[in-house]
């Protein structure tokens, strides 16, 4: 069943606080840093060498390979470019980051939306960084600076909350966030298999192929976002259609007096108070309201305000 949920979440600075505050004491043995010197201005080339390594960049722009087993990278300044390897890159969830993610979890069957089994395996740092995942289950942030992150394949965790961002899930069940705080629009594409993205302020969104579920992050003045294939592109609703989400995250629920959504040319467009939130395109409206159900609002605790039908 499709629907549009509107719901009270924890604030994102909260939880993107949390990732930072990372304590290892409870996560059983500690990888090995890497003790290397790397401090050439212009950047080094790096090849991570044995598994469980803590790699830090340069401050120049460096080239950073990884390995098939876990890698730790943090890319520091400059325009980096880091490749993980095969292996699953990711360190441990800290405690705090992990009931910042359970609260987070909306009643039902909707996804959490910060499900992960790990951060990070690789950190940009402050420039524009391009980080590739490859295979394997990888958890990435991109930091500042205008960043290319790609997950490949595995199920992986892309997030970035500062820059002018391009985040590519691959081949995997994705989860993809992109909230930023300066307003700059971002790009998220899920590719294949059934993703998970949150985005806001003026971002586009593709899920690609599979059951895909798009969350936006919805401030008064922020721009709407774009979602190009809700519903598998209609305008008739193809298979996996009603299995599809939109979740419209707002900081109060009781801000909220109206809630619609209408045909507008090709696409639909839901608005919160007679504000855009998000354009979907090549989208029949009617048809897809026929094939999922009705559009509900509703709160951490479970309440519903009226649905639209």
């Amino acid at each position: 069943m499709f629907g549009f949920l509107l719901l009270s979440f924890l604030p994102l600075a909260l939880i993107a606080g949390v990732f930072n505050d990372h304590d290892d004491s409870d996560s059983g043995d500690e990888p090995v840093r890497d003790e290397t010197d790397h401090e050439a201005a212009q950047g080094e080339e790096i090849q991570i060498e044995g598994s469980d390594q803590v790699t830090q960049g340069t401050a120049g722009d460096d080239r950073i390979t990884g390995t098939d087993g876990t890698d730790f990278v943090f890319g520091n300044a400059g325009e980096d470019k880091i490749f993980l390897g095969d292996g699953d890159d990711m360190g441990e969830i800290p405690p705090e980051a992990q009931a910042a993610m359970d609260a987070a979890q909306t009643p039902g069957e909707f996804i959490d939306a910060y499900e992960a089994s790990g951060f990070f395996g690789a950190v940009g740092g402050t420039g524009a960084d391009y980080i590739d995942g490859g295979h394997g289950d990888d958890a990435i942030t991109g930091s500042q600076g205008n960043d290319v992150l790609r997950g490949n394949l595995g199920a992986d965790t892309l997030i970035d909350f500062e820059g002018t961002n391009k985040l590519f899930g691959g081949y995997g069940n994705d989860t993809l966030i992109a909230t930023d705080y300066d307003g700059d629009p971002d790009l998220l594409d899920g590719g294949g298999n059934d993703d998970y993205l949150l985005g806001n302020d003026g971002d586009t969104m593709t899920g690609g192929d599979g059951s895909d579920q798009f969350g936006v992050y919805w401030q008064g003045d922020d721009d709407p976002v774009t979602v190009t294939d809700f519903g598998q592109l209609g305008p008739s609703p193809a298979p996996g259609a009603a299995e599809e989400q939109l979740v419209i995250e707002v900081d109060d629920l009781a801000d909220v007096q109206n809630f619609d959504v209408v045909q507008s040319g090709s696409g639909a467009l839901v608005t919160l108070n007679g504000a855009p939130v998000a354009k979907l395109d090549d989208v029949d409206y009617a048809a897809l309201k026929a094939a999922g159900g009705a559009i509900y609002a509703t709160d951490q605790v479970g309440s519903l305000l009226p649905s639209y039908a």
